[in-house]
């Protein structure tokens, strides 16, 4: 239920911020990129992750239109693309994957005490009429 939901929630936080902190470690306070618009990646820990949030969700455009993992594979090479693919890996299927399962699991454990409260209110009803 809402439980799962703000855990899982917290958890992709926690991702983010690990993640904001590495780019911003990694690739400096503020990545300049030569665009008409004067963009810079990593600037501030807020930007960071929402930076990432937007390239994990498929959105990862420049305000030009450019993919940010393309500019930052200009400006990096493998030293960027690596850990990108690997941390795309892992969030994609080992993080959303144990999210689902944490939410496939309260949905079955949910459905089974509600059988087992169906079953006690029928075996309640049933025993005035033996008598």
């Amino acid at each position: 239920g809402m439980r799962t939901l703000i855990w899982a929630i917290v958890l992709l936080m926690f991702t983010l911020y690990v993640s904001a902190m590495l780019m911003r470690e990694f690739f400096g306070d503020g990545v300049g990129i030569n665009d008409l618009y004067g963009t810079v990646l990593w600037s501030d820990m807020a930007w960071s992750m929402f930076m990432i949030f937007r390239i994990l969700m498929s959105d990862s455009s420049l305000p030009d239109g450019t993919p940010v993992v393309g500019r930052m594979y200009e400006l990096y090479g493998l030293r960027f693309m690596i850990p990108y693919m690997l941390g795309l890996l892992f969030i994609a299927f080992g993080l959303f994957n144990l999210i689902t399962a944490l939410f496939v699991e309260n949905v079955l454990e949910s459905a089974k005490q509600k059988k087992r409260l169906s079953i006690v209110s029928e075996r309640g009803r049933g025993a005035p009429l033996l008598r």
